[in-house]
Protein backbone atom coordinates (compact mmCIF):
# COMPACT_ATOMS: atom_id res chain seq x y z
CA UNK A 1 0.00 0.00 0.00
CA UNK A 2 1.13 3.51 -0.74
CA UNK A 3 2.25 5.76 2.11
CA UNK A 4 -0.98 7.68 2.67
CA UNK A 5 0.45 9.95 5.37
CA UNK A 6 3.07 11.23 2.93
CA UNK A 7 0.39 12.20 0.45
CA UNK A 8 -1.88 13.69 3.11
CA UNK A 9 0.91 15.91 4.42
CA UNK A 10 0.79 17.82 1.11
CA UNK A 11 -2.72 19.02 1.82
CA UNK A 12 -2.63 22.53 3.20
CA UNK A 13 -5.28 24.14 5.31
CA UNK A 14 -5.87 27.11 3.01
CA UNK A 15 -7.81 25.36 0.27
CA UNK A 16 -5.60 26.17 -2.68
CA UNK A 17 -5.95 24.65 -6.15
CA UNK A 18 -2.86 22.58 -5.31
CA UNK A 19 -4.71 21.16 -2.29
CA UNK A 20 -7.60 20.23 -4.58
CA UNK A 21 -5.23 18.34 -6.88
CA UNK A 22 -3.74 16.42 -3.95
CA UNK A 23 -7.21 15.54 -2.65
CA UNK A 24 -8.31 14.30 -6.08
CA UNK A 25 -5.10 12.27 -6.34
CA UNK A 26 -5.83 10.70 -2.96
CA UNK A 27 -9.34 9.88 -4.16
CA UNK A 28 -7.99 8.34 -7.36
CA UNK A 29 -5.61 6.16 -5.31
CA UNK A 30 -8.16 5.33 -2.61
CA UNK A 31 -8.13 1.58 -3.24
CA UNK A 32 -4.34 1.37 -3.28
CA UNK A 33 -4.23 3.44 -0.10
CA UNK A 34 -6.70 1.19 1.67
CA UNK A 35 -9.05 4.12 2.23
CA UNK A 36 -12.57 3.63 3.46
CA UNK A 37 -15.55 4.94 1.52
CA UNK A 38 -15.96 7.60 4.22
CA UNK A 39 -12.36 8.78 3.75
CA UNK A 40 -12.78 8.85 -0.01
CA UNK A 41 -15.96 10.89 0.28
CA UNK A 42 -14.27 13.24 2.75
CA UNK A 43 -11.41 13.93 0.35
CA UNK A 44 -13.83 14.56 -2.50
CA UNK A 45 -16.00 16.84 -0.36
CA UNK A 46 -12.94 18.89 0.59
CA UNK A 47 -11.86 19.13 -3.05
CA UNK A 48 -15.38 20.21 -4.01
CA UNK A 49 -15.39 22.85 -1.24
CA UNK A 50 -12.14 24.29 -2.56
CA UNK A 51 -13.57 24.65 -6.07
CA UNK A 52 -17.34 24.01 -6.25
CA UNK A 53 -17.29 24.49 -10.03
CA UNK A 54 -14.57 21.92 -10.73
CA UNK A 55 -16.21 19.30 -12.90
CA UNK A 56 -13.86 16.45 -11.94
CA UNK A 57 -14.55 16.90 -8.23
CA UNK A 58 -18.31 17.23 -8.82
CA UNK A 59 -18.53 14.04 -10.83
CA UNK A 60 -16.36 11.97 -8.53
CA UNK A 61 -18.27 13.19 -5.48
CA UNK A 62 -21.63 12.50 -7.16
CA UNK A 63 -20.45 8.97 -7.94
CA UNK A 64 -19.24 8.49 -4.37
CA UNK A 65 -22.60 9.63 -3.00
CA UNK A 66 -24.40 7.24 -5.37
CA UNK A 67 -22.12 4.41 -4.21
CA UNK A 68 -23.16 5.18 -0.62
CA UNK A 69 -26.85 5.22 -1.62
CA UNK A 70 -27.10 8.96 -0.97
CA UNK A 71 -29.06 9.29 -4.17
CA UNK A 72 -30.51 12.75 -3.60
CA UNK A 73 -27.10 14.27 -2.96
CA UNK A 74 -25.68 12.37 -5.91
CA UNK A 75 -28.41 13.52 -8.28
CA UNK A 76 -28.28 17.12 -7.06
CA UNK A 77 -24.55 17.31 -7.77
CA UNK A 78 -24.87 15.53 -11.11
CA UNK A 79 -27.65 17.90 -12.19
CA UNK A 80 -25.51 20.91 -11.23
CA UNK A 81 -22.72 19.51 -13.36
CA UNK A 82 -25.14 18.87 -16.22
CA UNK A 83 -26.52 22.41 -16.04
CA UNK A 84 -23.01 23.82 -16.33
CA UNK A 85 -21.75 21.26 -18.88
CA UNK A 86 -24.79 19.94 -20.79
CA UNK A 87 -22.77 18.42 -23.63
CA UNK A 88 -19.97 16.85 -21.61
CA UNK A 89 -19.84 13.11 -22.19
CA UNK A 90 -18.48 12.38 -18.70
CA UNK A 91 -21.40 14.26 -17.17
CA UNK A 92 -23.95 12.32 -19.21
CA UNK A 93 -22.35 9.02 -18.20
CA UNK A 94 -22.51 9.89 -14.49
CA UNK A 95 -26.03 11.32 -14.71
CA UNK A 96 -27.27 8.23 -16.56
CA UNK A 97 -25.65 5.92 -14.05
CA UNK A 98 -27.22 7.75 -11.10
CA UNK A 99 -30.60 7.81 -12.83
CA UNK A 100 -30.44 4.04 -13.25
CA UNK A 101 -29.40 3.53 -9.64
CA UNK A 102 -32.38 5.58 -8.45
CA UNK A 103 -34.86 3.73 -10.64
CA UNK A 104 -35.39 6.63 -13.05
CA UNK A 105 -35.06 4.31 -16.04
CA UNK A 106 -36.94 6.48 -18.53
CA UNK A 107 -34.67 9.42 -17.72
CA UNK A 108 -31.63 7.16 -17.99
CA UNK A 109 -32.82 5.95 -21.40
CA UNK A 110 -33.08 9.56 -22.52
CA UNK A 111 -29.66 10.46 -21.11
CA UNK A 112 -27.94 7.45 -22.68
CA UNK A 113 -29.83 8.02 -25.93
CA UNK A 114 -28.41 11.53 -26.00
CA UNK A 115 -24.96 10.13 -25.26
CA UNK A 116 -25.25 7.73 -28.21
CA UNK A 117 -26.46 10.60 -30.37
CA UNK A 118 -23.28 12.50 -29.51
CA UNK A 119 -21.08 9.40 -30.06
CA UNK A 120 -22.84 7.11 -32.51
CA UNK A 121 -19.69 5.04 -33.11
CA UNK A 122 -18.93 4.51 -29.42
CA UNK A 123 -19.38 0.89 -28.38
CA UNK A 124 -19.20 1.98 -24.74
CA UNK A 125 -22.07 4.46 -25.15
CA UNK A 126 -24.15 1.84 -26.95
CA UNK A 127 -23.47 -0.70 -24.20
CA UNK A 128 -24.58 1.82 -21.58
CA UNK A 129 -27.80 2.47 -23.51
CA UNK A 130 -28.35 -1.29 -23.85
CA UNK A 131 -27.98 -1.73 -20.10
CA UNK A 132 -30.65 0.93 -19.53
CA UNK A 133 -32.88 -0.78 -22.09
CA UNK A 134 -32.41 -4.13 -20.35
CA UNK A 135 -33.19 -2.62 -16.94
CA UNK A 136 -36.34 -1.01 -18.36
CA UNK A 137 -37.51 -4.43 -19.60
CA UNK A 138 -36.83 -3.89 -23.30
CA UNK A 139 -34.78 -7.00 -24.14
CA UNK A 140 -35.29 -6.79 -27.90
CA UNK A 141 -33.99 -3.22 -27.99
CA UNK A 142 -31.14 -4.08 -25.62
CA UNK A 143 -30.15 -7.00 -27.83
CA UNK A 144 -30.18 -4.84 -30.99
CA UNK A 145 -28.17 -2.10 -29.28
CA UNK A 146 -25.60 -4.59 -27.99
CA UNK A 147 -25.26 -6.06 -31.47
CA UNK A 148 -24.49 -2.55 -32.77
CA UNK A 149 -21.85 -2.14 -30.05
CA UNK A 150 -20.30 -5.49 -30.98
CA UNK A 151 -20.31 -4.56 -34.68
CA UNK A 152 -18.29 -1.46 -33.79
CA UNK A 153 -15.98 -3.21 -31.33
CA UNK A 154 -16.09 -6.99 -31.85
CA UNK A 155 -13.74 -7.75 -28.95
CA UNK A 156 -15.82 -5.93 -26.31
CA UNK A 157 -16.15 -8.75 -23.79
CA UNK A 158 -18.71 -6.98 -21.60
CA UNK A 159 -21.03 -6.49 -24.58
CA UNK A 160 -20.92 -10.21 -25.41
CA UNK A 161 -21.61 -11.12 -21.78
CA UNK A 162 -24.47 -8.63 -21.59
CA UNK A 163 -25.90 -9.93 -24.86
CA UNK A 164 -25.78 -13.47 -23.52
CA UNK A 165 -27.61 -12.41 -20.35
CA UNK A 166 -30.22 -10.39 -22.26
CA UNK A 167 -30.90 -13.24 -24.67
CA UNK A 168 -31.11 -15.73 -21.81
CA UNK A 169 -33.59 -13.55 -19.89
CA UNK A 170 -35.70 -13.27 -23.06
CA UNK A 171 -35.72 -17.06 -23.43
CA UNK A 172 -33.59 -17.10 -26.57
CA UNK A 173 -31.24 -19.85 -25.48
CA UNK A 174 -29.45 -20.43 -28.79
CA UNK A 175 -28.57 -16.74 -29.14
CA UNK A 176 -27.50 -16.62 -25.52
CA UNK A 177 -25.22 -19.60 -26.00
CA UNK A 178 -23.64 -18.06 -29.12
CA UNK A 179 -22.86 -14.83 -27.28
CA UNK A 180 -21.44 -16.78 -24.31
CA UNK A 181 -19.25 -18.86 -26.63
CA UNK A 182 -17.92 -15.68 -28.24
CA UNK A 183 -17.12 -14.33 -24.76
CA UNK A 184 -15.29 -17.58 -23.98
CA UNK A 185 -13.19 -17.17 -27.13
CA UNK A 186 -12.35 -13.59 -26.18
CA UNK A 187 -11.31 -14.55 -22.66
CA UNK A 188 -10.48 -18.29 -22.64
CA UNK A 189 -8.74 -18.20 -19.25
CA UNK A 190 -11.52 -16.24 -17.58
CA UNK A 191 -14.72 -17.50 -16.01
CA UNK A 192 -16.54 -15.02 -18.27
CA UNK A 193 -18.98 -16.69 -20.58
CA UNK A 194 -19.14 -19.93 -18.60
CA UNK A 195 -22.69 -19.75 -17.31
Amino acid sequence: KLPRRRLECFIGRTGTPEDKRVLLTLAMLATELGATQKELTGWLERAHQIDPNALDAQLQLASAYAHQAETKRAMDLAQLAQAAHPDDIRVLEVVGSIQLSTGATQQALSTYGRLVGMQPQSAKALAQLAYAEAVSDQPARASATLRKAIAIQPNLLDAHLALSAVELSAGRLVESLKAAQKAQKLAPKSAAGFM
